[in-house]
């Protein structure tokens, strides 16, 4: 989570104390999924993690998964790919309409726009887009990393079991505070 702790009042020179701001998971509207993802690297295991989670309205959790695999890839290839992934799980779950979202703005952008397909991350670019089209509804969101903290909890748990795991209508355990911490109020 960030946190803001002081600021500097640059005429006086004396550090200001202001309130705690945590930017939270915001709900999607009545009738409406949210899936957050998230992937986290080990280069030196060369393991990519992907976390999954899938919420409605209310902030109850639907699905979530955490998968692991050997790959080196870099973490611009390895969030495209949680967001193909989150794609595909959504997909097999049934839950849509379905807002995708990450926090990694750049990716988000590349996937709107459709830029980047010549680039090395085309194939995964190219992948999300054939995979979108399967969805009745299909929005891309950027988060920033403190509204998407459930997705990367189970994205580093993911290279902690180097397992895949899938849950419906549950969570594990580890994250029980992190979804309740995003609950709407």
């Amino acid at each position: 989570m960030d946190y803001l702790s002081t600021c500097c009042d640059e005429k006086q020179n004396k550090k200001l104390p202001i309130h705690p701001v945590r930017i939270a998971w915001k709900p999607p509207r009545m009738g409406v999924y949210k899936a957050n993802c998230d992937a986290r690297v080990d280069k030196n295991r060369g393991l990519t993690g992907i976390g999954i989670v899938i919420r409605d309205s209310n902030g109850e959790v639907f699905a979530s998964c955490v998968q692991s695999f050997e790959a080196n890839l870099s973490t611009k290839a390895a969030k495209s790919m949680a967001f193909a992934r989150s794609i595909q799980f959504v997909l097999y779950c049934g839950l849509e309409p379905c807002i995708f979202e990450a926090d990694d703005a750049t990716i988000v952008k590349w996937i709107k726009d459709g830029s980047h397909r010549t680039s090395e991350y085309g194939l995964l670019l190219e992948d999300i887009s054939n995979l979108s089209m399967k969805l009745r509804m299909v929005n891309f969101d950027y988060v920033p990393r403190c509204a998407n903290v459930v997705a990367k909890g189970l994205a580093k748990h993911a290279l902690e079991i180097n397992s895949d795991i899938y849950w419906m209508e549950e969570f594990p355990e580890y994250i029980k505070d992190l979804v309740k911490a995003d609950k709407p109020s």
